[in-house]
């Protein structure tokens, strides 16, 4: 892995992923939320209130994303851009039991598995400590 050379123009983005449905989660309810006509756009309507919610980020990952794809598209930038010291954080934020852990952490010495922390460490040391 190398570092550029410059910053590129990176800015505050917003992610939004979502986990597939956990077994209770499924006997409760056959519908899982999640975006139906783009990747950018989350449209939830309210059967009872029957109102259309919309809401837009700079990209949604649906349930069936790889660690790898998350962490390839939210924040392997950041990492060369910090080593160029530019600050830089990722944030989680939800509701209980909704995956932030998982997504940050993930099953570490597990390749496919691992999360943004490990994915950044190693590619941290891969560049202050080239082979």
């Amino acid at each position: 892995m190398s570092i550029k050379s410059e910053k590129e123009n990176y800015n505050n983005n917003v992610y939004c992923r979502f986990r597939p449905m956990t077994k209770e989660e499924s006997e409760f309810s056959s519908e899982q939320i999640s975006p139906l006509t783009s990747s950018t756009i989350l449209n939830i309507n309210t059967i009872k209130e029957k109102n259309l919610f919309s809401f837009n980020f700079d990209y949604i990952f649906p349930p069936n994303s790889s660690q790898q794809d998350i962490y390839e598209k939210c924040t392997k930038n950041y990492v060369e851009t910090f080593l160029l010291g530019y600050n830089s954080a990722i944030i989680t934020h939800g509701q209980n039991n909704s995956g932030k852990s998982y997504t940050m952490i993930g099953k570490i010495y597990d390749d496919d598995l691992k999360g943004i922390i490990p994915r950044a460490v190693k590619d941290i040391f891969e560049i202050i400590i080239p082979n």
